[in-house]
Formats: structure tokens, C-alpha cells, sequence
């Protein structure tokens, strides 16, 4: 596999980011940063990095409907914890690619 083709998923929570139990709708955590030191490594070798997370997922736990604000207000959320561990700007999904070739997750 080229390296141009390895497009790794990294799951925000408990993997890039502490999580507490109810966090997911109000902050984010504190930077697991050998995590965030391996996502600096592979973008510097040209693999792709995606954030992977439930977050910005339309339908929540309980098969709620999320509206718009809500999802927009997680994205600014984890863009901002990016921008301020010096990570750049990662495409955020809740969706699970077929071209994404690797998943990082804390499970």
C-alpha cells in the first residue's frame, strides 16, 4: 500500500481526547498526547487523517434527531481543540468510509 493511500480514522473521544461521562454534549477533554503526536507523525508522512466521532452523528443515542446548531456547535468544538494542540483543520465524520484503510479507537 503507497502511503498516498492509508487514510486513518482516529476516534476523537477517549482516544484523542480525555472523555468524562457526559461530555460529549458540553466540552471536550484534555489532549492524550502521544495520540496527538501519532496524528502529527502520520500527516507528516502524507497519510490521510480523518477524525471519527459520535458527535457529529444527526441521530443521537436514543434515536433523537440532533438539529443543526447542535451538530455545528460539537464541530467548533473539536476544531478548536485541534487548532489549540497545533493539529490542522481534519475532515469530522460520524461516518464510517470505505476508503478509510486503518481505525484508531480506544476499544
Amino acid at each position: 500500500m503507497n502511503k498516498e493511500d492509508v487514510h486513518i480514522a482516529v476516534d476523537f473521544d477517549k482516544t484523542l481526547a480525555y472523555y468524562e461521562s457526559g461530555m460529549e454534549t458540553t466540552k471536550v477533554g484534555k489532549p492524550i498526547v502521544p495520540m496527538v503526536e501519532y496524528v502529527r507523525y502520520w500527516l507528516s508522512v502524507g497519510y490521510k487523517v480523518s477524525i471519527f466521532t459520535a458527535r457529529v452523528a444527526p441521530i443521537g443515542r436514543s434515536s433523537t434527531p440532533r438539529d443543526e446548531y447542535f451538530l455545528k456547535s460539537q464541530r467548533a468544538m473539536i476544531e478548536d481543540f485541534l487548532r489549540k494542540v497545533g493539529l490542522p483543520l481534519l475532515d469530522i465524520t460520524a461516518i464510517k468510509y470505505p476508503y478509510f484503510t486503518h481505525f484508531v479507537d480506544d476499544k
